[in-house]
């Protein structure tokens, strides 16, 4: 066929922790405030690496994605439970 393979071309939406240094020095708890409201979650020094600032933009990573996939449904993050 000649075509690369999909899992070779696709973006993963893992925490960008995995191929960049931690976020924790790079994000503050304010930012975590304004990142996660309407999000019910903690929201304190002991989670600020699951900050959303630590994952690529979902939007980003689908927009790349554009000739592997159809956008039919988007869905909003009510809830987030680290501990």
């Amino acid at each position: 066929m000649g075509s690369v393979p999909v899992l070779e071309r696709t973006q993963p939406m893992l925490p960008m922790g995995f191929a960049h240094p931690p976020v924790a020095g790079h994000a503050s708890l304010a930012d975590r405030r304004v990142a996660t409201v309407g999000v019910e979650c903690r929201k304190d020094k002991d989670v600020i690496d699951e900050t959303p600032a630590a994952y690529r933009d979902p939007d980003a990573v689908m927009e790349a994605q554009r000739d592997l996939v159809e956008v039919v449904h988007t869905l909003k993050q009510v809830v987030c439970v680290k501990g």
